[in-house]
């Protein structure tokens, strides 16, 4: 599973995932889905959809022979929609509250070294067949770090990465290593 996908998969889980005392931690309850296709009917709104938008690789992380971690930077977008009328702006900004205290300072699981900020916020209306709809997206930009598949394995990242400095390299100089994430 590509980095991407788990950690779209994780901020679904945290946005739609009751508490203890079966509170969730958003107005959209559970109707929070992991891409920007879904579609969505008055009975799911107001909904979160959660997708990527761009990312990058640190070009200098690429350097020598391109196979040690790659540091990625990666924009992703929280989406709130909900149906244009009344006190749209007002729900929107309920929502996007909820939504800004659920990720703020939290640790994204699997990605200890994660860094998750929320960029901007953008409020549009649209018009949807006969229905208006109102969004709020959340651009987050989340950096992290990777590592390329060569091995013809799953895929699976490491959950550590270390440094050391030439010539002290290798299994002897283990201790020497540096953990980096």
């Amino acid at each position: 599973m590509h980095p991407r996908q788990k950690i779209r998969q994780a901020i679904m889980a945290r946005l739609a995932t009751p508490d203890a005392a079966e509170q969730y931690p958003t107005q959209t309850l559970a109707r929070v889905y992991g891409n920007r296709a879904k579609p969505l009917f008055p009975k799911d709104l107001p909904a979160i959809l959660i997708y990527t938008r761009l990312e990058r690789i640190a070009p200098e992380s690429q350097q020598g022979d391109g196979l040690g971690p790659w540091q990625r930077t990666l924009q992703l977008a929280v989406e709130i929609v909900d149906q244009a009328n009344g006190e749209l702006d007002d729900r929107l900004d309920r929502i996007a509250e909820e939504v800004e205290h659920m990720l703020a300072s939290w640790e994204i699981p699997d990605f200890p070294s994660a860094t998750l900020h929320l960029m901007e916020t953008e409020l549009s209306i649209s018009e949807e067949g006969e229905r208006l709809l109102g969004a709020a997206r959340l651009t987050y930009e989340v950096v992290y770090w990777s590592h390329p598949r060569t091995d013809g394995s799953d895929g699976a990242l490491p959950m550590e990465l270390y440094h050391g400095w030439s010539p002290r390299i290798g299994a002897d100089h283990e201790p020497d290593y540096v953990r980096i994430a």
